[in-house]
């Protein structure tokens, strides 16, 4: 060591100097470490803050219900967290937004997911995308803004027909053609009236029309004059809805027999049948023990026949109404009506 160059009586104040700057050094230190900790607190500070700042980006106006609240403004337009946040809650939102985020596919996709139809405003590229298309069918008005290309494909046309039967009205008539489309398309519906845009040919067909009869919003006007003359497919579509047999052949409405099938499913289906039953009391005893409102549409002769009238008003008291005044006023008399 150096001290023993010096004389012994420094010795004692050198050691004690060389302490004191070793303590200095280490208080050096401890400052630098807190200095550091500070600045990495501060880092990390800044860093949240920065988060924060982007989630507080978000326009508050999306918080609310209103759709047309989500389109973007033009300064916000190329912004993609503020894009996504919108289309998640508006897809069609995705109308405003700018070239470049609507040939984004994470942009798009979102926009698809919350509204299918939001794809016609995607770029010409993903208009073409197979797995965006497939995604978009869930809403039939998509299928319109596909790519020619995505038209085309069968596969594509099946799994549209499958997710929203309504599509029908927007495939190429190759494909309205096609038994297994439309077959999917009316396996999943609840809306027959769809069948009116198959194709001729397939609005022909027993067992497709047979189908579309089972499912509301009389479908029967759908099906080929051939088949509105088909026992079967008239007696199936009036079970489902009465008003279906609006739209049967004349020929079946005149059918007497027949008719006296359908009067017993609903009785004021004779409505249909115009003056040719009106005044066959057969029919129409039949049809005012379904529906005591079919009295309304006989002829004056039955509605002062007691015999037709009775049982009407026993059906249903407010068709009193439709008897005749001489009948009218012996219920009121004679049956305290």
């Amino acid at each position: 060591m150096f001290t023993k160059h010096l004389p012994k009586k420094y010795t004692p104040v050198i050691l004690v100097a060389l302490a004191l700057l070793a303590l200095l050094v280490a208080a050096i230190i401890a400052g630098l470490d807190s200095k550091l900790d500070f600045l990495w607190s501060e880092e990390k500070h800044q860093s949240n803050s920065l988060v924060t700042i982007q989630h507080d980006d978000i326009p508050t106006r999306f918080e609310t219900n209103n759709p047309y609240s989500y389109y973007l403004l033009p300064e916000e337009s190329d912004n993609k967290d503020i894009a996504l946040a919108a289309v998640s809650k508006y897809g069609p939102a995705l109308e405003t937004a700018s070239e470049r985020l609507r040939n984004d596919i994470g942009v798009v996709t979102a926009a698809v997911k919350q509204n299918g139809g939001a794809i016609r405003y995607a770029s010409e590229t993903l208009r073409d995308n197979y797995a965006l298309a497939a995604i978009a069918t869930y809403n039939s008005q998509a299928y319109q803004y596909f790519s020619e290309r995505l038209k085309s494909d069968r596969s594509l046309a099946l799994t549209a027909a499958a997710n929203d039967c309504n599509v029908l009205r927007y495939l190429p008539l190759l494909f309205r053609d096609d038994k297994e489309i439309v077959r999917t398309a009316l396996e999943h519906c609840d809306n027959g009236f769809v069948f009116c845009s198959a194709s001729d040919r397939l609005k022909n067909d027993f067992e497709l029309a047979m189908l579309a009869v089972l499912e509301p919003n009389m479908s029967l006007q759908c099906v080929s004059d051939e088949l509105k003359n088909n026992k079967e497919v008239v007696l199936a579509a009036v079970k489902k809805q009465g008003e279906n047999f609006e739209y049967a052949s004349d020929e079946l409405k005149s059918d007497k027999e027949f008719v006296s099938q359908i009067v017993k499913i609903c009785g004021w289906c004779v409505l249909y049948t115009g003056q040719v039953f009106s005044n066959d009391k057969d029919i129409f005893l039949a049809a005012v023990k379904q529906s005591g409102w079919a009295l309304q549409y006989a002829s004056e002769a039955l509605r002062d026949d007691i015999e037709v009238v009775y049982p009407a008003i026993k059906q249903e008291h407010q068709v009193l109404q439709f008897a005749s005044p001489r009948l009218q006023k012996e219920f009121i008399n004679k049956y305290e009506y």
